[in-house]
């Protein structure tokens, strides 16, 4: 009896030892996984390169519905639309056919086969073209993973495609991109013979997350991806950083697209357009960083974490910028929120008079002259150091270009700046005509804004880097790290709201 005893008793122990063992296991093959993103980050200055960051990568991230907003999962996924940057050290070489290798090296790290782009991601750009990466990755559960990965930086002239907003429904550009992406991931399954359950993780920054976005939310709507594949609302996970408002705000206003999670700096002028006035929104929930306005008394000890990180980036448009160096002169709110809900106001009642006068008179004329500019940074990357230059000068001579403006000078005052930041960089040879054009619609619009709001003008004159360096990468980077976990979750809104 007692050998049985003793037996049972030796099976037990050897049972519970491999229990343990399994679970141990289990534990240490869900540990999230350091892995290297290569992306491009200091690309306003001429000697601009890819560059590396660390990030945390884990199956269980997708475990979870994707109504579920993980700050783990976020912060890893801002790595995915890093990496799905065109990279910079490509550009340098004139290798157009592996733009997309950050993208590829990244999937090799964590697993993903099969990384492929769409034609857009292996040739120059156009206002119409967006580049689109995708990799999958087969689940224990039986479902596949599949990454969609959008463009969002050192994209050229599509930059140029962002200001085609049209005259109504959602964004013109962005809605035609948001159609390519979706045909490419279809067309992927397709090839790759991905059929059944998936689940989708997807992401853009700046311009492609608006396309994201818009790609999220027909995803939510039905859409049929074809070849068998299925999707499933909770099987979504869509994380856009600096996402603009791209979408029509009635159409946007349903709880089903809280699996789309849209993760913004506040203090970033780029997440306020298009403007709520024309009645545009973003599809789902957004989180905001730290900002004096929504951190409050521990703003201090937040921003001292991220500044000492920030010291760790190499300078571009920061060295001048912080956030909280804003400061509000004549009037102007101590935050930077409702200043730029101020200045929405002012574009579009004195700038332009409606959406529709933008898309009849502005917008062509300023896309084909932003397209002039980003359209020779493949070959010319001085030309960031230019603009990095005359935002300078507009800046340092706030006073100067507001009185300007006010008397009917500016486009002479903006010219000189221009042609002065073009000439220390020994940029001789551009379409003057083009620019000319543009520097005479946007100096008499803007010098219409100036009589009407003196204040939201001049505060945006002497604040413009500021103002143009809080839609960098390095914004997010510095939050994404230094955050204390449940930050983002503690403060969301909804931007229809």
């Amino acid at each position: 009896m007692n050998t049985i005893k003793q037996g049972m008793s030796l099976l037990l122990a050897l049972a519970m030892l491999l229990a343990l063992g399994t679970t141990a296991l289990a534990a240490s093959a869900s540990a999230p996984k350091t892995i290297t993103v290569r992306a491009v980050e200091d690309h306003f200055t001429s000697k601009a390169h890819d560059e590396e960051w660390s990030f945390l990568y884990s199956d269980e991230y997708f475990a979870e519905s994707g109504y579920e907003f993980r700050q783990d999962l976020a912060s890893m996924t801002l790595g995915l639309a890093m990496a799905s940057f065109t990279s910079r050290d490509a550009i340098n070489e004139g290798d157009h056919q592996t733009e997309n290798r950050n993208f590829v090296d990244l999937c090799r790290q964590i697993g993903f086969s099969d990384p492929q782009c769409n034609e857009d991601m292996k040739k120059p750009t156009t206002k119409e073209s967006i580049g689109v990466n995708c990799a999958y990755r087969k689940r224990p559960d039986g479902s596949t993973l599949v990454a969609l990965g959008i463009r969002g930086d050192v994209y050229r002239s599509e930059w140029g495609g962002n200001l085609l907003v049209g005259a109504e429904g959602p964004h013109q550009n962005w809605a035609l991109c948001r159609d390519k992406a979706l045909s490419f991931l279809k067309e992927y399954l397709a090839k790759e013979g991905i059929t059944g359950r998936i689940k989708l993780w997807t992401t853009g920054y700046s311009r492609s997350g608006a396309v994201s976005n818009l790609v999220a939310g027909k995803l939510d709507d039905g859409y049929d991806l074809g070849n068998g594949a299925t999707l499933a609302p909770e099987d979504l996970y869509c994380y856009t950083f600096e996402c603009p408002r791209g979408a029509v705000t009635s159409e946007v206003q349903d709880k089903k697209y809280d699996n789309i999670h849209n993760v913004l700096n506040e203090n970033d002028i780029i997440t306020y357009v298009c403007p709520s006035q024309w009645g545009m929104a973003r599809y789902g929930k957004d989180y905001l960083y730290p900002s004096k306005r929504t951190a409050g008394a521990d703003y201090a000890a937040l921003s001292e974490a991220a500044k000492e990180k920030l010291r760790e980036i190499p300078d571009e448009v920061f060295d001048r910028y912080w956030p909280d160096s804003y400061k509000g002169l004549l009037g102007a709110p101590d935050n930077q929120r409702e200043l730029y809900d101020r200045i929405m106001t002012a574009l579009t009642t004195s700038f332009v008079t409606s959406r529709q006068d933008y898309a009849d008179n502005v917008q062509m004329i300023l896309s084909d002259a932003v397209n002039v500019w980003y359209s020779r940074l493949d070959k010319d990357v001085s030309l960031s150091d230019a603009l990095k230059a005359f935002a300078t000068r507009v800046q340092d001579n706030a006073g100067t270009v507001m009185a300007a403006l006010v008397t009917g000078q500016g486009e002479a005052v903006l010219g000189q700046y221009l042609a002065e930041s073009l000439r220390d960089e020994n940029i001789t040879t551009y379409d003057y005509a083009q620019m000319k054009q543009a520097l005479h619609v946007l100096s008499e619009r803007m010098g219409r804004m100036a009589k009407a709001y003196p204040v939201e003008t001049v505060n945006l004159l002497l604040n413009f880097i500021n103002i143009i360096a809080a839609h960098d990468v390095a914004s997010n980077i510095i939050w994404i790290y230094t955050m204390p976990d449940g930050y983002l979750a503690a403060h969301s809104e909804y931007s229809w709201q």
